[in-house]
């Protein structure tokens, strides 16, 4: 019996075996090289975009108050109304009293920054904490219009009792409470520099809308009919 060597593989078991005929083989190298293309694209544009978070996150911050100890204020929509127990007078005054008491935090609007924050933010002079030297102490500009307002309160009512009206009483207690519900809408955040401990600089500035230019747009889009002071209820 005459034995012969069995071929490892002809050209047809060649192509079997790899699972591509000779024909699909440049077909399978591009779908190679295509896939790989691709990953390399997508590590590429991975790279990229932690870059560029890194770049985000390392980038200073350009907001205008970074304290660390400064709270992030929300916006919220606030309803005004015409009557409120704010306006309380008579027997309900003492109540009235109270709650604009209550509108001060402790500390009366006062606050106490450090030095290193205060310079970080670039805040203005100011007088030392004198219960720590390493602190510096302001005052809220919108606490300070809220003492300026209960003093008018004030000066109102001692003027109710014991002198002469020169508008509707009601009318002037409304326009208090409305100034009130004004300035704790738009309440102003700025850092007053203190020359002493009752005392605030003169001269500090603050970030405003323009009024002029609001004063010229109501002017120019004034209405047919311009009540004057005497007219106006509220």
């Amino acid at each position: 019996m005459k034995y012969e060597a069995v071929p490892a593989t002809d050209e047809g078991e060649e192509g079997k075996v790899s699972g591509h005929t000779p024909e699909a083989l440049p077909r399978y190298m591009y779908s190679r090289k295509l896939l790989a293309t691709t990953s390399l694209l997508i590590v590429l544009l991975v790279l990229s975009n932690l870059g560029w978070i890194w770049v985000a996150l390392s980038r200073p911050s350009t907001s205008t108050h970074h304290l660390s100890t400064f709270p992030t204020i929300d916006m919220t929509h606030t309803t005004f109304y015409q009557d409120t127990p704010f306006n309380g007078e008579d027997e309900e005054k003492h109540h009235a009293d109270e709650l604009w008491k209550g509108l001060f935090p402790s500390g009366n609007g006062q606050v106490s920054i450090s030095n290193t924050e205060a310079s970080a933010n670039k805040l203005p002079d100011s007088i030392s904490d004198p219960d720590d030297g390493d602190k510096v102490m302001y005052v809220l500009a919108g606490y300070h219009n809220l003492h300026c307002l209960t003093i008018l309160r004030s000066a109102f009512f001692h003027y109710h009792v014991h002198g002469k009206e020169m508008s509707p009483w009601p009318h002037v207690v409304h326009c208090l409470d409305q100034i009130r519900q004004t300035l704790m809408c738009n309440f102003d955040m700025t850092f007053v520099p203190m020359t002493g401990p009752k005392e605030f600089k003169d001269g500090h500035e603050h970030v405003c809308k323009d009024y002029w230019q609001i004063h010229n747009w109501t002017s120019t889009y004034r209405s047919a009919y311009a009540p004057g002071d005497d007219d106006l209820d509220h």
